[in-house]
Order: C-alpha cells, then sequence, then structure tokens
C-alpha cells in the first residue's frame, strides 16, 4: 500500500489522554483483525505492551486514493497518541475511520482488555481560539478546480491560501475517470471544432437557453493554458485526437455516448486510466502546494464572506471547533463543489432528484450558493442534476465516474413497479432518468435467470466480486432475492405480480423475435428469463453532480442579483457550473470545466488583487 503524501496542517491538533482516564492493560504481543471497510475488507495489526499501544500497521485495504487511503494513513497516528479509540474521524473518510478503529478494538479485544473502555479514552480536547490571518487570495474549497485556483494565482506572484472544509483534498475530483475534453494544439481550427461540437451535443437536449457560448467560447480559450501549466507541475499525459464533426455520434437522449464521442480532443491521463480515477491529477496539485508552501487550511469550512463598504470582497471566516478564523482577503475564489449533499437545497432546486444517491464529495453542501446568496449574489433559477451508473452497493457511489454499471446489459431491468422503461445496453444516464420517480431513490430490479446469474460481477479498480459472494451477501451490502418461480419473485421485490410477468413474458417474446422494437437493444443481448431459480438484483442510481450554482460571467467573476459583478469574488467547478450545459452530461467535460475555470478564477483573482 502506497502511503501518500498530505499537505500539512496549519492547525495542529494535540492528542493527550483525556484527564482522569483509567489506563487499560494489555497481554502484550502483536494481534490481527478483518473488518470491512469502505470499499473491501481492510486488516490490521497491532502491538501492545503491557499498558499501551506501540504501533498500528495496516497491512491489506483497498480503499479509494486519497480519500479512504487518507484515514489509513492518519488514524493509526492519531489512535496511538491519544491511547484510545475516541479520536475523530478524517473529515470526508468517516466509513474507513470507523473501520480502522473497529479493527483496533478488535485486537484490543484479544489483548484482554475491554473495546468499549478503549473508546471512552479521547485527547483533550483543543482549546478554541480566534485567530486572523490576511492574504491576497483565499481559494474556498479544494477540489480540483479549488487548487488550480490556488496553484494559478501563487504562480501569478499572490499570497494565496487554501481552505478546505473536510480532513483531505480532491473533493468529487478523486472519483473521476481523468479524462477530459481539451484543444490539443492552441490552433484556432480545433478550437472552433471543440466549440461547435460541444453546444452541438447540448442544443440537440434543451431549449432552456443553456450552455452559453460565450462560456463555452472563454473555456475554450484557456484549454491549451491549463494543461500546459497541469504539465509543467508534473502531470504526464497522452493526447487522443479526434478529427471532424459527426453528429450521429452524439446521444441526443440525455447525454453523448462516451467521453470520446464528439469530434474534439480528450487528454488521456495514462496514470489514472488503470485505476480510473482523477487522483493523479488530484496528487500532483498537492505536491506542487507542498512544494511551493502554499497555506492549506484542512477541516476550516467557509462560512461567511467578508465585505467592504464599496461592496467588494474582504475576506471569509471560517466557524471551527477550533475557534473562529478570520481571512482577509483582497479576492476570494468559491470552489466548494455541488450541493447535492444537502438535502433541503436539493428539494428546493432539484426535487425530483432528492432522494437519489450521490456520486459527489461528501463535504458538497452547496456553501457557495449560502455564502453567495448572503452578499446579493445571483443563483441559476433553472438547475438540473447529472445521472450516474447503476451499482448494487450503494456504498460504492463514488464509482459514479466509472464507464460501466453492475447490472448486466443481456438481462432485465424493471421498475419498483415491475415495467421495462429503458433499454438495458443503453447508455446509464439516460437509463437512470427514465427509472427516476419523483423524489424517490432511483434504481431498478435487475432480473437474472440461471443462465445469466454467472456473468454477474461488481468490477473496480482492485478488485472483482463474483456472482457467488454477491449472492451469499455476508456483509449485508446487497439487496438480492433467489426464488423457483417467477410469481415469488414478485413477491419478494414488491413489484406489482401481473404488470412485472407481464413485462417478463412480453420481454421473452422480443428475445424470441430478436428485435427490440421497444427500446433498440441489440439483439446480441436479447437473452430470454426463462429458466429458474430466478434472481433479482437492487441496482442503485448515483448521481454525478449537480449543475447550477452561483451565476458567473466569462472571466469567473461573480455576478450579483442586479446583474453587476461583485467585485474580488470568483468561482469555479460545480459551485457555478450550469452555463457549459443544456440538460446532458458531456463525455469528459466536469474535470473540463472545473480546471480551466479554477485556472481562469485564480489567474483573474490575483491579477486583481495584486492591482488593489
Amino acid at each position: 500500500m502506497k502511503k501518500m503524501l498530505i499537505v500539512t496542517l496549519i492547525v495542529s491538533a494535540v492528542f493527550v489522554s483525556a484527564c482522569g482516564t483509567k489506563k487499560l492493560s494489555y497481554t502484550a504481543g502483536t494481534y490481527e483483525a478483518t473488518v470491512r471497510g469502505h470499499n473491501a475488507d481492510i486488516t490490521v495489526s497491532v502491538t501492545f505492551d503491557n499498558s499501551a499501544i506501540k504501533d498500528i500497521v495496516v497491512t491489506d485495504a483497498h480503499e479509494t486514493k486519497r480519500v479512504g487511503e487518507v484515514a489509513l494513513n492518519e488514524m493509526p497516528g492519531k489512535i496511538i497518541a491519544a491511547q484510545g479509540l475516541g479520536v475523530d474521524a478524517v473529515a470526508g473518510a468517516t466509513i474507513t475511520s470507523a473501520a480502522i478503529k473497529a479493527a483496533v478494538a478488535a485486537c484490543a479485544k484479544q489483548a484482554g482488555a475491554d473495546p468499549e473502555a478503549l473508546y471512552k479514552i479521547a485527547p483533550a480536547a483543543e482549546k478554541a481560539k480566534d485567530e486572523t490571518y490576511e492574504y491576497d487570495v483565499v481559494v474556498v474549497g479544494g477540489g480540483i478546480a479549488g487548487m488550480m485556483a490556488a496553484a494559478k494565482a501563487h504562480e501569478q506572484g499572490a499570497n494565496v491560501a487554501l481552505i478546505e472544509k473536510e480532513g483531505l483534498l480532491g473533493g468529487s475530483s478523486v472519483n473521476t475517470s481523468g479524462v477530459w475534453q481539451g484543444n490539443p494544439d492552441n490552433s484556432d481550427d480545433a478550437k472552433e471544432l471543440w466549440i461547435k461540437a460541444w453546444l452541438n451535443s447540448q442544443n440537440e437536449v434543451t431549449a432552456v437557453g443553456f450552455p452559453k457560448e460565450e462560456m463555452i467560447r472563454a473555456t475554450a480559450d484557456i484549454s491549451y493554458d491549463s494543461i500546459s501549466f497541469l504539465k509543467n507541475i508534473g502531470l504526464n499525459y497522452t493526447v487522443r485526437h479526434q478529427i471532424g464533426l459527426d453528429k450521429t455520434a452524439l446521444n441526443t437522449a440525455g447525454g453523448s455516448k462516451a467521453s470520446g464521442s464528439i469530434a474534439s480532443t480528450t487528454y488521456v491521463i495514462p496514470d489514472v486510466q488503470d485505476t480510473k480515477r482523477g487522483w493523479k491529477i488530484c496528487e500532483v496539485l498537492n505536491d506542487y502546494l507542498v512544494k511551493e508552501n502554499i497555506a492549506v487550511f484542512l477541516n476550516t469550512p467557509g462560512t461567511k464572506l467578508l465585505m467592504n463598504g464599496d461592496g467588494s470582497v474582504a475576506g471569509v471566516v471560517s466557524e471551527t471547533k477550533r475557534g473562529m478564523k478570520t481571512f482577509k482577503a483582497k479576492a476570494v475564489i468559491l470552489c466548494t463543489g455541488g450541493y447535492h449533499q444537502n438535502e433541503a437545497m436539493m428539494k428546493k432546486y432539484m426535487p425530483i432528484s432528492a432522494g437519489n444517491y450521490s456520486a459527489s464529495a461528501i463535504g458538497n453542501t452547496g456553501d457557495a450558493i449560502t455564502m453567495g446568496e448572503a452578499v446579493g449574489a445571483q443563483v441559476y433559477d433553472n438547475q438540473v442534476v447529472f445521472g450516474g451508473y447503476f451499482v448494487f452497493n450503494p456504498r460504492d457511489v463514488y464509482r459514479g465516474g466509472y464507464a460501466y454499471s453492475d447490472t448486466i446489459p443481456n438481462t432485465l431491468y424493471v421498475s419498483k413497479y415491475g415495467d421495462r422503461r429503458f433499454k438495458e445496453d443503453g447508455h446509464a444516464y439516460s437509463a437512470t432518468a427514465m427509472y427516476n420517480i419523483y423524489g424517490e431513490p432511483t434504481f431498478v430490479w435487475d432480473i437474472i435467470d440461471s443462465d445469466a446469474i454467472a456473468s454477474i460481477a461488481i468490477r473496480t479498480d482492485m478488485y472483482t466480486i463474483g456472482a457467488d459472494e454477491i449472492l451469499a451477501n455476508k456483509n449485508g451490502l446487497y439487496e438480492v432475492y433467489k426464488t423457483d418461480t417467477l410469481a415469488e419473485l414478485a413477491e419478494k421485490i414488491g413489484v406489482i405480480p401481473t404488470l412485472f410477468l407481464k413485462t417478463v413474458e412480453h420481454y421473452n417474446d422480443l428475445c424470441d423475435r430478436g428485435v427490440d422494437s421497444d427500446w433498440g437493444k441489440s439483439p446480441q443481448l436479447l437473452e430470454k428469463i426463462d429458466k429458474g431459480p430466478f434472481y433479482a438484483i437492487k441496482g442503485y442510481s448515483c448521481d454525478r453532480s449537480t449543475v447550477g450554482g452561483i451565476v458567473t460571467n466569462v472571466n469567473s467573476e461573480v455576478v450579483s442579483q442586479n446583474g453587476a459583478v461583485i467585485p474580488g469574488l470568483y468561482a469555479a467547478g460545480d459551485a457555478s457550473n450550469r452555463a457549459f450545459y443544456g440538460g446532458a452530461y458531456l463525455g469528459a467535460s466536469g474535470l473540463t470545466v472545473a480546471s480551466t475555470r479554477g485556472y481562469m478564477s485564480g489567474r483573474n483573482a490575483a491579477q486583481y488583487a495584486l492591482r488593489k
């Protein structure tokens, strides 16, 4: 397991065992325990002497890079320093943190100690202290947009700080595919082709006035510069060229067919493609922040913007358990992501998707909207959500950036009622949209017979889970049923029996004819559901991101409710992404918007601040 470089916390925590806590005794030795983590089992080895925890080693784990791995690196030290399990989890990696504590507790029990008593031993609470800092530019949010903004503003000569509400950097970008669209050679021809393709992919889907051509053009203008910046700080990539604009390659039913489906250029990062993750880009940016000694404050949320009397930004306040932290600044950049993790905001802006699981980072609670509205920022009144892929394990929603689903296209999908609403080999964004039920978590029942069950598997970057393990369901992670008859299966999964049986009968008839006249599924995938025993596995949709946020102009400046610019206030990434999309996600565009707008906002904010 590779140890990651983590940005040093500016505010340190002091670990001292709570006063008056009775010390535990152990049978000296080294013990091992295995518990379930976020992605897979985690094995931990703990060494005790007669009165203390001496060493904790994670010997096997497959947690998400730059998310769960942060907890794997940090939690052992926190537990040893406190000599107890009453330590805080790493914010943003709570499941992995809890798993490590559970494994240590299991080892302590083997060593003759009381695990419950160990959980009561906590570090002494850090004394709250109000502090004030002063910078040229403060970036709020540490995903790719935020890290790009901080890095570029620093390169421009500004004194920069980045504050992040979670205990780790990366945000939703960590779990992306690592592919994005761009202008490969800075040529006008390539740029115009890319702009045309982007606009065509969206305008065929929606007529609500999005995307905005001037915003796409501004992004295309700096695409080459932003990727060159990443290359200069250590990112290796290859370029895959697409030639010619073929409108038939665009999926007008709900998104582009694939990241390379439009005629433009896609930057492919080999280091990322091996694991289908965007973590490598985050790692390169993280390393640059460390190398350049850029101030990074973790566990430090943006709470409130400070304003000058003339209506310009004066800084940002962070309310933390460590006290009030005031960051005075000439410019502030909001890169706090979307709002999928804010239930109230989802119900306000996107009630149809309010019940869905989300692949976005846990810290995406709409902070840019909250802070921006308080100072008069304009919020997009037409917002959408990008659907994702179906996964059997709702814990695996972070794989929403992957180019596949757990569900298998040679089977049959039905809704909670028992009807079929889309082709099983259709684009996942379209499929999840068709199965959406207002305000409820979107899901399908994947109906499988005995012939097809062997092909079911969950494929991840680290491992493959086969049908036997899914059906055994030892960890209770899946909702799976097996019956001898279809009628019994209908009863088990709670669909309308008559509708379900009619759906299967009709589907089998389509298979016999070899033509899906309902939805156009590929003939080679039309396989009958007719041999028992029969199985149903619940596949959950994981939405990728919200699309909206606060309004910005072509320069990434935040626009007020009266249409004027709020001086010194900028936004990038999912905090302000509505202008780039109609109603469809354009493959490989998420990182494009985040990286280029982060780059632009960092450059422009620094130039503004240095002029003041």
